[in-house]
């Protein structure tokens, strides 16, 4: 176990604050990437969790990272300059707020209802998938690896993996509602398909997703999933901080 680093007593939440301002600036965690948990920072940080809930505050109000519920803290990458010389924070949550706008829905629900939907499917799936299942969903692998596999014909395949997955579960009613989610997916994979490395890290992912549900593996299944889905919503975030950093050149 790596020892605790050492923190001074007085100011501990700013003290945090700057040794992870550090961290970050030194590429220690990648932008757009999850930080580690909350209690593995407080350990490595030999701190309690409710002063690194206050460091990472800090760390949200200076725009160096930002947090979705239920899944964790995120780096929040940028072009150039440093957090704490970003604009107000008004103008940084309009233009987050323009990225993540899919349809009439805030990405905050329609994250929220993908991951209730296919966490579930996939628990079910472990026990029902049948051989038909298995042969579906590797024939869209294997589409998909396609030597000029283009980017409009990968959207359509990453859609019908998914909706293979939901319907491995034999269940109609998350059929109908994954149905109702699913052009939500494919205007974000619009969106973030075009950071770089974003269309093979999926590939790969939806192949250890499939290795686990294909050796009845709940445990790694889901990991894999939550692997899947925590990578796009970072590549999300890059692409608003782009738009965010972009914008600021513009006016500042």
């Amino acid at each position: 176990m790596a020892k605790p680093r050492t923190v001074r007593k007085t100011s501990r939440s700013e003290e945090v604050a700057q040794l992870l301002m550090d961290a970050i600036a030194a590429g220690e965690f990648e932008a757009g990437g999850r930080l580690p948990s909350e209690n593995a920072l407080a350990e490595e940080y030999g701190v309690s969790r409710s002063t690194l809930r206050e460091a990472f505050k800090k760390l949200e109000q200076m725009g160096a990272i930002y947090t979705m519920h239920g899944s964790g803290s995120y780096v929040r990458a940028r072009s150039g300059g440093t957090a704490a010389a970003e604009p107000r924070l008004e103008r940084a949550g309009r233009v987050v707020s323009e990225t993540f706008s899919l349809d009439r829905f805030s990405v905050t629900e329609y994250l929220d209802a993908r991951l209730a939907i296919e966490r579930t499917a996939i628990s079910l799936a472990i026990d029902r998938m049948d051989d038909a299942d298995f042969i579906a969903l590797k024939r869209i692998l294997d589409q998909s690896e396609r030597e000029g596999c283009s980017v409009d014909e990968y959207i359509e395949l990453d859609c019908e993996f998914h909706r293979e997955l939901v319907r491995a579960s034999k269940n109609e009613f998350l059929c109908l509602f994954w149905s109702h989610l699913e052009p939500c997916l494919r205007e974000q994979q619009r969106r973030v398909v075009v950071i770089p490395g974003l269309v093979e890290g999926s590939k790969n992912k939806h192949h250890q997703l499939y290795d686990a549900l294909l050796q009845r593996n709940k445990k790694e299944a889901l990991a894999a999933y939550e692997a899947h889905t925590s990578t796009i919503l970072g590549r999300f975030f890059t692409l608003a901080s782009e738009s965010y950093s972009s914008e600021g050149q513009k006016t500042g």
